[in-house]
């Protein structure tokens, strides 16, 4: 998966991924340009899941993510997106327990698996029009 990708924002090209494979990691090098006044993630997004790898910082006149992830966290064919922290499709983190009873598991429809800062849980998306 090592190469240049593009990092999306609400459907439009915003920046670029450079991803380096150093043995048992990608090094992530992203650079983008956004709106200054609202905090943004980068998150590598695929068919099974998503990988949330962090916010991108001011520099310069753009933004930037340096990072390193464990290369089994990306599995070919991810795709790169920037969500903002009132992004309203994102819904709500669940983390999953061994030890508890799972509350949610009515809504699991709408939802899907996702790694949170090292935390595996199931992300509950909002229903168009849901309050």
């Amino acid at each position: 998966m090592e190469g240049f990708y593009e990092v999306m924002l609400n459907n439009t090209v915003a920046g670029k991924v450079q991803l380096d494979r150093e043995g048992l990691y990608y090094k992530i090098q992203c650079r983008c340009v956004v709106p200054s006044d609202v905090v943004y993630r980068l998150q590598a997004i695929w068919d099974q899941g998503r990988e949330n790898i962090g916010v991108v910082v001011p520099d310069g006149d753009g933004f930037v993510l340096n990072r390193r992830i464990p290369v089994k966290n990306l599995p070919d064919g991810a795709v790169f997106q920037l969500l903002s922290s009132v992004d309203e499709r994102k819904g709500k983190f669940v983390p999953i327990s061994p030890e508890e009873p799972f509350s949610y598991i009515d809504q699991l429809q709408n939802a899907f698996l996702e790694i949170q800062d090292g935390t595996i849980g199931i992300r509950l998306e909002k229903e168009s029009g849901a309050d």
